[in-house]
Parts: structure tokens; sequence; C-alpha cells
């Protein structure tokens, strides 16, 4: 059984609020620049982006990184919806 305390639980929702608060005040600045392309987000910058997802995850790789390290995100000009 996984136990946090307190204060991990309020770090990890404070962490969560930043990046949804990123993605919101970003997100279409970011879409103009980077449409219909997966973004990989660390410490409130872009590190990587690509069309192709693979791509992306190799580039992170590159650097020494996983997904638990960044969010990512695509950015889709269209209406479609993809949830990772």
């Amino acid at each position: 059984m996984l136990a946090i305390t307190p204060e991990q639980a309020r770090a990890s929702f404070a962490k969560g609020k930043k990046v949804r608060d990123f993605w919101i005040e970003h997100r279409e600045a970011l879409l103009v620049r980077y449409p219909d392309q997966f973004v990989a987000v660390k410490d409130e910058e872009v590190i990587a982006a690509d069309e192709d997802l693979i791509e992306l995850l190799r580039s992170l790789e590159s650097m020494g990184l996983t997904t638990s390290d960044v969010m990512i995100e695509w950015l889709s000009t269209k209406t479609d919806f993809l949830l990772l």
C-alpha cells in the first residue's frame, strides 16, 4: 500500500495546479507555434515538440528524460480529442 503524507499530497496538488495553469495561459500561443504537434513542457518551458509521438519520446530520451519528467499535450488545430 502506498501512503503519502499530507504535505506530499499538498505539494502534488500544487504542482498539478501549476501545470494546469500553464497550459490554460499558454495553450493558444503554443497552438500557433506548434500546430498539430505533441509538445513536451518541463518547468514551464517547451523542451521538445514533434508531430510524431515516438519521435518526441526519442528526443526526450536523448535528453535523459522520461514521460514522468514532463507534461505532454497534443495541440490540435481540429476539434478532435486525444486522451493520453
